[in-house]
């Protein structure tokens, strides 16, 4: 009976709100039909889900994935609260409260997007119900399992009266699945490995590098001796071009008297001439 009742429980919970009720009452009487009255009593007992119960449960079926990381960051946060300090607790209650109210807009949206909206009161008890699930897993194995008759309630982190609210025990627990502490851990073992691996190729490259350099050492000795002889070459001509320059000065300064007394004597010249023609 107990899967049967679980099979059904899981169908009607999982149906719009408006069709809750007379779905139930056909299962009820199908089971009644089939000769199994207690099935047919224990499902006619099935209560209608609230507005906020049932909108959770439409979370669980159609936002598994983003309710499912909720509840695993919940999970970390329980683990974390010993580690924690007066501050810290109280940024983590901010950040925890701005997730629920992320997956509460969610909540508003699935249920209009279904054609049953809820309003700000039921919108309340969805936030109530995931703050419920993050303290508690065995709220957050409810809340998974879709089951939910009525919203959850808790106060601050500790255990949550899960039997009043859930239409039936789920057959199996939705734990959240590995937490993010895990996939952190998980992540950080792979950064480490990845950085070491990198660096060991890093310290091959520049051991390569180390020898590359060790041995340009030897012709870059050569050079440098080759450059300090062409250094002390140039020294040597330049101070053999400036005795050219300053003998080469002189010379021209000469010149230049000397082309200055070929054109006062060629003057001269033509002035004696000059004579000599006028007085033959």
């Amino acid at each position: 009976m107990a899967d049967a009742l679980s099979e059904a429980a899981t169908e009607l919970y999982s149906l719009p709100l408006g069709e809750f009720t007379t779905a139930r009452n056909k299962r009820s009487a199908d089971a009644r039909a089939s000769g199994d009255k207690g099935l047919a009593d224990r499902i006619k007992q099935l209560k209608k889900p609230s507005t906020s119960a049932w909108a959770v449960n439409m979370l669980a079926r159609h936002r598994a994935d983003e309710v499912g990381q909720l509840l695993e960051l919940g999970a970390s946060l329980r683990a974390a609260q010993s580690e924690l300090n007066a501050d810290e607790l109280r940024e983590l209650g901010k950040q925890r409260q701005k997730l629920i109210a992320a997956v509460v807009r969610q909540a508003r949206a699935l249920a209009e997007e279904l054609g049953d909206p809820i309003g700000p009161a039921a919108a309340d008890e969805v936030g109530q119900t995931l703050q419920a699930a993050l303290a508690d897993p065995a709220a957050a194995a409810a809340v998974m399992a879709g089951l939910l008759a009525e919203p959850l309630a808790a106060s601050g982190w500790g255990s949550v009266n899960v039997d009043d609210s859930v239409a039936v025990p789920p057959r199996k627990a939705k734990a959240p699945v590995t937490s993010i502490a895990a996939k952190q851990l998980a992540k950080a073992k792979r950064r480490v490995a990845d950085a070491e691996a990198a660096l060991e190729k890093h310290e091959a490259d520049a051991a390569k590098l180390a020898d590359k350099l060790d041995a340009l050492a030897p012709q870059r000795k050569k050079l440098v001796s080759e450059l300090d002889e062409l250094e002390a070459r140039i020294a040597e001509l330049q101070k053999k071009l400036t005795a050219v320059d300053r003998e080469r000065g002189s010379l021209e300064r000469q010149h230049q008297k000397a082309a200055a007394q070929v054109e006062e004597a060629e003057v001269d010249l033509g002035e004696a001439e000059a004579e000599l023609k006028r007085l033959s």
